[in-house]
């Protein structure tokens, strides 16, 4: 999400970015049903109730999991939004984008085809916000090392996606 300075409809996203949702895999597979976004055309997630009160626009990403180093697909979608809050404090990590994502990340070096198949796909990007919607297999990280999903908590309210 990126918090827009005036009004979200003539803002370029050229602010701080952070990412307050994932999904990933189930543990311990990678296999196509394996993913959580699987087949999916539309998911709910809980918002942190820890995002400031604004305009933001939300980015919404997919990408393909094959061809390794060369040709990562991605798939993006954005949304304005506005968020009502009483949450004073400051979204982090934040990132730019062009820019969070290099060919040297983990994510970008996974391959879906090798043989045998990996059992853990490392998401791309930085942390989530708020570190208690980091949740990863039960157990809180700084930031995510394999694909589960989060179990997000708070929040201040669903939202609901449809691609």
């Amino acid at each position: 999400m990126s918090k827009a300075p005036g009004n979200v409809r003539d803002y370029d996203g050229s602010g701080d970015w952070f990412k307050v949702y994932q999904l990933g895999h189930r543990v311990g597979s990678t296999a196509d049903s394996a993913w959580l976004a699987w087949k999916k055309k539309q998911f709910t997630f809980r918002m942190p109730a820890e995002i400031p009160a604004g305009q933001y626009l939300i980015r919404i990403e997919q990408a393909a999991t094959h061809q390794p180093y060369t040709h990562r697909e991605m798939y993006v979608a954005c949304a304005h939004i506005e968020v009502v809050s009483s949450y004073q404090g400051t979204p982090g990590p934040t990132f730019k984008i062009p820019g969070v994502y290099n060919r040297q990340q983990p994510f970008f070096r996974y391959d879906s085809w090798a043989q045998p198949q990996p059992t853990v796909c490392p998401l791309p990007g930085p942390a989530m916000w708020p570190n208690n919607n980091n949740l990863n297999g039960g157990s809180t990280t700084p930031e995510p090392t394999t694909g589960t999903n989060p179990t997000p908590t708070g929040g201040s309210g669903n939202v609901s996606l449809q691609y």
